[in-house]
């Protein structure tokens, strides 16, 4: 699970096939496995405990990437 204190940013994901529907979110944490930052999806699902935390982290003042 995301320990939202860890998080170091957190970025939209776009669907491919129209490149505008927003799908899930791409959060890069700070916890490391072999030395390198852990990237995890994230679904938008308010029954999500993964999304719940991001939605807390922006609430702490953080702000969401846009797409690419």
């Amino acid at each position: 699970m995301i320990n939202k204190n860890t998080i170091v940013s957190v970025k939209k994901m776009l669907a491919p096939e129209d490149n505008k529907t927003l799908i899930s979110y791409k959060v890069t944490d700070a916890e490391t496995q072999e030395n390198s930052r852990i990237q995890k999806f994230v679904a938008i699902d308010n029954n999500n405990a993964d999304y719940q935390n991001i939605l807390q982290w922006v609430a702490d003042g953080n702000t969401i990437q846009e797409a690419d």
